[in-house]
C-alpha cells in the first residue's frame, strides 16, 4: 500500500510539475512576443480546464497580434463570457470590437461598445457602422490581381521607382536552409527586394537589394528619392542577439534609417535624428516635392495606437520637428502606410475609421495644413482582413496594395490594380433592403417609392419576403433622388442620394421604426416607469397595473430582451422585515408580468433590496411626509441584455 501511495504521489507531482512548466513556458513566449507558440501552449492550458482571465485574454491577444481575427474573436468572446465585464480592461473591449468588425458583426460590436460605456472603459467610438459606399472613387479600381511574386511568407509592396517595384518580404533572402525566425509569427525577418514592373505578373523571383541594407533582423518599408541616390527605410533597433533594454525590459522598436547609393550599392546607413529607443518610427514616404517625410509612430502625445506624422527635410542631415497630421486623419486605432500623390491626396490604412475589418485603405485631400474627412475606398480594395500599403505609378493609372485576405498565396500578398476611365457613360442600379429598426429583421410588403429632384414619383414597388427591393436603373445625371419606405404601423424612412458620387450599384438600407417607439439621441427611447406600493403592502395597485401593462407590451414588442426586477421599501419597520417585504414586491411584479403571457424564462431575476437604496433623506428616525416615503416604495425594471439600440428611461440614474 505504501508503494501504491508513493507511485500515486509521484504521478501527481509529475503532472503538477509538467503543468507548471507549460504555464511558465506560455508566459515566457508571450512576454517575448512569441505569439504563435504562446497560443499553442495557452490552448493546452485551457484544455486542462483553466478558464482564467489571464489565459483567455492572452489566447485572444496571441491571435490578435498576428492578425488572426477569427481566432482572436473566439477567445475574446470566451473571455467576456467567463469573466465579469467590470473586471475586463478597456483594451480588451477595444480588441473584441475590432475582431467583431472584421467578421462583419456590427450589431454585436455595438453591444460590446455599450458594455464598455456602461462600465466606464473609455472607448471613444460613437457607434460601429458598416462602411457606406457612396463615392465614385470606389469604382476606379479594376483588374485586381494577386501577383506571381507572392510566396507562402509575408510579402508587402513598398514604393515604385522607375520600372522597379520594391517589396519587403519574410522569405529567406538566400538559399541557406537554416534562417532566423521572428518569434512573433514564426516567420523569417523582413528583408527588402525589388522586381521589374514587367515581371510582377509572370515571375516569382525577387532581386535582393545589394549593399548594407538587409541585416539579421527586420529591414523593410522603403522609399527612394527621385534622383535615386537616397533611401529611407525601416529597421528594428535590435543590437546583435539582444534587444534594447528599457527600464529593465527587453524592447524592440522600429527606427527610420537613411542609406546612400554609391558605387552601385547602398551604403552609408545612418539613423535619423528624431528616432527614440522608447517608441517606434517607421513606414517612411516622401511628399512629391520631397520637402517632407511622412511616417508612422506610436510616440507619446498621439491620438491612438499609431499615428501618421510628417517632418520637414532640411538638407542632407537636417530635419524639423515632427508634426502630427491631426485628429481628422488619426483615430484611437492604428493609422499606417501613408502615401502622398502630386494631386495633394494622402492615402493611408486605418482600423480606427469606419471600415470592413482590420486595416482598410482611406483617402483624404490635403488642404494646406488641414485634411478632408477620410473616404473609405470601398470593398474592391478593402476586405474584412488587413488591406494596406497602397501606391500608384507616377501617371496614376496603375498601382499596388497589400492584403492578407482569404484566397491569397501566403500571409500578406501584393496585389496590382488598374484605374478605370472616368469618362465612360454610367448608369446606377438602385436596390436595397427594408428592416425593422428595433429588431433589425427584414420587413416584407413595405412600400418603396423613388422620387426625382422635383418630388415626382418615378417608381413604386413592394419589398419581398426578405425585405429586398429593386428600383431598377437611373442614369448618371448628377441629380438628387429620394427613396421613401413606408409600412402600416411604422414611421416612414427617407433616403437621399445623388448619382454624381456613387458606385454603379447603389445599395440603400431603410429602417422603419414602430410607431409606439420614440427616438432620443440616436437611441430607441422605451419608457418603462417604476411602479409604487402602499405602506406595508406588496399587492399590485391599479396604477401599478397600468404601468406593468406597458412593461408587458415592451416585452412582447421586443422578444429578444429579458428583464431584471429590483424592488425597495421605505425605512419604516426593521431591516430584516423590509428585506422580505421588498422581495415579495419583486415577486408580485414578476407574477403579474408572467400572468399576462410573458414567458417566465425572460425574467432573469426578481430581487428585493429592503431599505438600503433610499432615493431621499428619509432614513431611520428622519421625519418625512407620506409622499417622500412613497417615493421609496417601488419596483424597477431593467433590460438585462440590451442590444444597444434601446434606451430605457425612468430608471436609476436616468
Amino acid at each position: 500500500m505504501k508503494t501504491l501511495y508513493a507511485i500515486l504521489f509521484l504521478c501527481i507531482s509529475s503532472s503538477l510539475s509538467a503543468q507548471i512548466q507549460i504555464n511558465y513556458a506560455a508566459d515566457q513566449y508571450f512576454k517575448k512576443y512569441g505569439y504563435v507558440k504562446s497560443a499553442e501552449l495557452y490552448e493546452k492550458i485551457y484544455e486542462k480546464g483553466n478558464k482564467s482571465k489571464k489565459v483567455l485574454s492572452r489566447l485572444g491577444d496571441s491571435y490578435y497580434y498576428n492578425n488572426k481575427f477569427d481566432q482572436a474573436n473566439k477567445w475574446y468572446n470566451e473571455l467576456f463570457t467567463e469573466v465579469p465585464k467590470a473586471e475586463i480592461e478597456s483594451e480588451y473591449y477595444y480588441r473584441y470590437i475590432q475582431t467583431l468588425k472584421s467578421l462583419g458583426k456590427y450589431t454585436e460590436a455595438n453591444e460590446i461598445l455599450t458594455l464598455s460605456k456602461n462600465n466606464n472603459k473609455g472607448i471613444e467610438f460613437d457607434r460601429i457602422e458598416a462602411p457606406k459606399i457612396n463615392s465614385e472613387e470606389t469604382e476606379l479600381f479594376e483588374n485586381i490581381t494577386n501577383l506571381e511574386i507572392n510566396s507562402k511568407y509575408s510579402d508587402f509592396n513598398n514604393i515604385i521607382k522607375g520600372n522597379q517595384l520594391y517589396v519587403s518580404s519574410t522569405r529567406p533572402k538566400d538559399s541557406i536552409k537554416k534562417y532566423r525566425k521572428y518569434g512573433w509569427n514564426k516567420q523569417p525577418y523582413y528583408n527588402m527586394f525589388k522586381v521589374s514592373m514587367d515581371k510582377v505578373i509572370a515571375d516569382t523571383e525577387l532581386e535582393n537589394l545589394n549593399g548594407k541594407l538587409n541585416g539579421k533582423y527586420h529591414d523593410a518599408a522603403s522609399v527612394i528619392t527621385k534622383d535615386g541616390k537616397t533611401m529611407y527605410f525601416t529597421r528594428d533597433n535590435s543590437k546583435g542577439k539582444r534587444q534594447i533594454r528599457i527600464d529593465g525590459k527587453k524592447v524592440s522598436n522600429l527606427k527610420i534609417f537613411r542609406a546612400l547609393y554609391k558605387n552601385d550599392k547602398w551604403q552609408c546607413v545612418k539613423e535619423l535624428p528624431f528616432n527614440n529607443k522608447r517608441y517606434s518610427n517607421g513606414h517612411p514616404i516622401l511628399s512629391p516635392d520631397e520637402k517632407y517625410l511622412y511616417f508612422v509612430s506610436d510616440r507619446p502625445g498621439g491620438y491612438g495606437m499609431t499615428d501618421i506624422y510628417r517632418v520637414e527635410i532640411k538638407g542632407e542631415d537636417g530635419f524639423g520637428e515632427p508634426e502630427n497630421l491631426g485628429k481628422e486623419i488619426n483615430s484611437i486605432g492604428k493609422e499606417m502606410f501613408p502615401f502622398v500623390t502630386a494631386k495633394n491626396e494622402i492615402y493611408f490604412s486605418s482600423d480606427g475609421h469606419t471600415g470592413y475589418g482590420g486595416l482598410d485603405i482611406f483617402k483624404s485631400e490635403i488642404k494646406e495644413k488641414s485634411y478632408t474627412t477620410p473616404v473609405n475606398l470601398g470593398n474592391q480594395l478593402n476586405s474584412k482582413s488587413d488591406d494596406f500599403s497602397l501606391v500608384f505609378t507616377e501617371d496614376l493609372k496603375k498601382g499596388f496594395f497589400t492584403s492578407n485576405r482569404t484566397g491569397g498565396k501566403g500571409d500578406d500578398d501584393v496585389y496590382s490594380f488598374n484605374i478605370t476611365d472616368n469618362d465612360k457613360v454610367c448608369e446606377k442600379k438602385i436596390e436595397g433592403y427594408v428592416y425593422n429598426q428595433i429588431t433589425k429583421k427584414p420587413l416584407p410588403n413595405a412600400a418603396i417609392q423613388l422620387l426625382d429632384a422635383n418630388g415626382n414619383i418615378v417608381k413604386t414597388i413592394i419589398s419581398d419576403q426578405n425585405g429586398f427591393y429593386d428600383l431598377g436603373v437611373v442614369t448618371c445625371d448628377k441629380t438628387s433622388y429620394k427613396v421613401y419606405a413606408s409600412k402600416t404601423d411604422y414611421n416612414k424612412d427617407s433616403l437621399v442620394f445623388t448619382t454624381e458620387n456613387s458606385l454603379s450599384k447603389i445599395e440603400l438600407e431603410a429602417f422603419l421604426l414602430p410607431k409606439e417607439i420614440k427616438i432620443d439621441a440616436n437611441n430607441f427611447d422605451v419608457h418603462i416607469n417604476p411602479i409604487y406600493f402602499d405602506f406595508d403592502k406588496f399587492n399590485i395597485r391599479e396604477d401599478a397595473a397600468a404601468e406593468l401593462n406597458k412593461v408587458v407590451k415592451v416585452m412582447k414588442d421586443f422578444p429578444e430582451i429579458k428583464l431584471r426586477i429590483e424592488s425597495h421599501t421605505d425605512s419604516r419597520g426593521n431591516d430584516r422585515y423590509n428585506e422580505q417585504l421588498s422581495d415579495n414586491r419583486a415577486k408580485s411584479s414578476a407574477s403579474y408580468i408572467i400572468s399576462q403571457g410573458v414567458a417566465k424564462e425572460r425574467i432573469l431575476s426578481a430581487k428585493g433590496f429592503g431599505e438600503y437604496r433610499l432615493l431621499n433623506k428619509c432614513s431611520n428616525g428622519v421625519p418625512c411626509s407620506k409622499e417622500e416615503h412613497q417615493l421609496n416604495r417601488r419596483s424597477y425594471f431593467y433590460i438585462s441584455n440590451n442590444p444597444g439600440h434601446i434606451k430605457v428611461k425612468n430608471q436609476v440614474g436616468e
